[in-house]
């Protein structure tokens, strides 16, 4: 039988049996010997790597960076200690008030919150308007209410006489405390801050 083996035998075949043995084992020689020092830094891209064929082995720790994923992916870290304080800043430019005024529940005004007043009272004890005199003429005016004892819902309007005022001719201002829903004078003690340009 290898006699008959032998006479078959050709160049041709021997030379085709060769050839077919090296493509079948030629890819597994490659793909075991092939390591990362073969491969040219930067030549491999997204593309050639498999969708979903990396895993956390494969990536070294502490190698991706914070800009490495997407909004939200990595969870916030604790809040840092406050930092020092900074440098304090330059002085603001003047205000446009003409006059200021910290009133009291009980008519008078807080001379070191306040400025060019020269005097306030209120128009009757224990009703919340105040009639202000400013130094200075007064066109109008804004306030705010700065201590509630009572209503959270009040607001200051404001009269610049001779415009309904029940004050003086000499006080420039009216300030009113006012229940905001009902427009009722307040009769509890509050505390208003006034601007007048």
């Amino acid at each position: 039988m290898l006699s008959r083996l032998r006479s078959r035998m050709t160049f041709a075949n021997v030379v085709s049996v060769v050839a077919l043995f090296v493509a079948l084992g030629g890819s597994s020689y490659a793909a075991i010997t092939i390591t990362g020092k073969n491969v040219k830094n930067s030549s491999l891209t997204g593309k050639d790597i498999k969708n979903s064929s990396l895993t956390t082995s494969d990536v070294r720790n502490g190698s991706l960076l914070s800009s490495d994923f997407k909004s939200g992916q990595l969870p916030r870290g604790a809040q840092g200690p406050q930092g020092p304080q900074g440098a304090q800043g330059t002085q603001g430019e003047a205000g446009t008030a003409v006059a200021y005024a910290y009133l009291r529940s009980n008519g008078t005004f807080d001379a070191a919150r306040s400025k060019n007043i020269v005097s306030s009272r209120l128009l009757a004890p224990g009703i919340m308007v105040w009639c202000v005199d400013v130094a200075g003429t007064s066109k109008n005016a804004v306030g705010s209410i700065v201590r509630d004892s009572g209503s959270a819902r009040a607001h200051i309007s404001t009269k610049v006489p001779p415009n309904g005022s029940s004050c003086n001719a000499n006080e420039d201002l009216q300030v009113v405390a006012e229940d905001s829903s009902t427009g009722t004078i307040l009769t509890t003690n509050v505390d208003a801050m006034v601007n007048a340009n």
